[in-house]
């Protein structure tokens, strides 16, 4: 039978053994690695989902601080029988954050936040179209009525009574959805307090 030389291949037993040993440790070092990677995106996603909910917070708070100390006033004193004898300036987009970040919604783990994010700037929106809508009956009843005043005619006095319909019609509707989107804004505004603080 043959011989085994054990002394000769000591040196590669204890190479072997050190490959598996430094794999083992390259291996565990992948994972240790690959977790910590992990927990770095999860708490990047963490706070870039926490920031994006502080600027949500103070863009909601400024447009609608912004609205409760001049439209709003007009909206709240509006009672039945009149319309809302207002124009009120409304020409570009007030929800940069919210418009330019939907992608971070997906990222809120809080389903009922989220939601609610929706729900109100749905309603915010809805209420500025309902402003502008506003707006445009609003310049062209006056022009009706001015074009009344000036032809007498019964055809101009149609209009006019057919936009100041429009107008009796409408402004409880804005009025209800300004109440409306009051008590969702300050329900987000608490929820997001409390996820952020």
């Amino acid at each position: 039978m043959g011989y085994i030389d054990w002394v000769g291949l000591q040196p590669a037993f204890i190479a072997l053994v050190g490959a598996l040993v430094g794999g083992g440790c390259a291996i565990y070092g992948v994972y240790v690695t690959h977790e910590n990677n992990l927990k770095e995106h999860e708490i990047k996603e963490e706070n870039e989902v926490r920031n994006f909910l502080k600027a949500i917070h103070s863009e909601i708070l400024t447009i609608w601080e912004r609205y409760s100390n001049t439209y709003k006033v007009e909206v709240d004193g509006i009672r039945d029988g009149q319309w809302l004898n207002y124009i009120y300036p409304i020409k570009q987009d007030y929800f940069t954050v919210y418009n330019n970040n939907t992608h971070l919604l997906g990222k809120i783990q809080n389903n009922d936040l989220r939601k609610r994010i929706v729900v109100a700037y749905t309603q915010a929106k809805g209420l500025i179209d309902s402003l502008v809508s506003n707006n445009e009956s609003l310049e062209e009843y006056n022009m009706a009525s001015w074009e009344y005043q000036r032809e007498q005619s019964s055809i101009s006095e149609a209009h006019m009574y057919a936009l100041k319909h429009v107008l009796l019609n409408y402004a409880p509707k804005i009025k209800e959805q300004s109440i409306e989107l009051e008590k969702n804004i300050r329900d987000l505004i608490k929820d997001i307090d409390g996820h952020t603080s």
